[in-house]
């Protein structure tokens, strides 16, 4: 049994199915993120979450982006949301390779607001 769903202003279909067992099994991976614009509509986004009385970690600087990571659906999967807005420019093409991705972000976080120390 599942169901597929899709947004009228478009992106790529969301399916899904039901099947207990499974979503027991990865209770607490997250298996897939979801995109935002930017800033602004993860940070609103993050504020509604909070008004509907859904815990999260809050929006943090990301490696490359800003992300809303620990919401978690009824199954105990998480839920990562993105920016598709960028804070840090790459060149195309380039491969960027980051070893210790949390450790990285917070200290980047700091640099590009000092009021968080």
């Amino acid at each position: 049994m599942g169901l597929a769903l899709t947004h009228p202003n478009g992106g790529p279909m969301l399916a899904l199915r039901l099947d207990p067992e499974r979503a027991r099994a990865i209770a607490g991976f997250d298996y897939f993120s979801i995109g935002v614009p930017d800033k602004d509509a993860i940070d609103s986004l993050a504020a509604r979450l909070t008004a509907l009385g859904e815990e999260h970690a809050g929006v943090h600087f990301a490696t490359i982006g800003w992300i809303l990571p620990l919401l978690h659906d009824p199954d105990g999967h998480e839920v990562r949301f993105y920016t598709q807005q960028h804070h840090t420019g790459y060149e195309a093409g380039e491969v960027v390779t980051v070893h210790n991705p949390r450790e990285s972000s917070e200290s980047r976080e700091r640099e590009y607001h000092p009021e968080h120390r």
